[in-house]
């Protein structure tokens, strides 16, 4: 039987997808994976440190395409069975200013491995000078 929780997380994923997040995985490797028992029901950040939102790396971030932010994150799943996630990240400018959020997911991460993905969002326009955070992760 599934959860109410996961089945809400497909949902959100799905919704994401068609609002414009996308997903590219270009790299698998494998990770150094602590060998916690991890839920298989849906856990999001909320700004407190969750385990989906502790194996999210912001590897860069930047302006792309006019109107456009990216963040390239590394997502390393450290449970013993394949994952998905949802990522939101919040991109500042200077000050900490939120400019844009921009969204990725990553679908069916091998246990103990880590993919790469890109998270895109819109920005009328973006400063020079951006940071990237992980606002919020959920895994299913």
């Amino acid at each position: 039987m599934r959860s109410t929780g996961t089945t809400l997380s497909a949902v959100a994923l799905l919704a994401l997808t068609a609002c414009g997040g996308t997903t590219t995985t270009t790299t698998e490797t494998d990770a150094d994976a602590p060998g916690a028992m991890q839920s298989p029901t849906s856990e999001a950040s909320t700004g407190t440190s969750t385990p989906a939102a502790e194996e999210v790396v912001v590897d860069s971030c930047g302006a792309g395409d006019p109107g456009q932010v990216t963040a390239d994150l590394t997502v390393t799943n450290t449970s013993d069975s394949p994952k998905s996630y949802v990522i939101t990240v919040s991109v500042n400018g200077p000050g900490g200013a939120r400019v844009a959020e921009a969204t990725a997911a990553a679908d069916s991460v091998p246990a103990g491995q880590s993919v790469q993905v890109q998270a895109q969002g819109a920005a009328a326009e973006p400063p020079a000078e951006l940071t990237c955070e992980v606002a919020d992760a959920s895994r299913f």
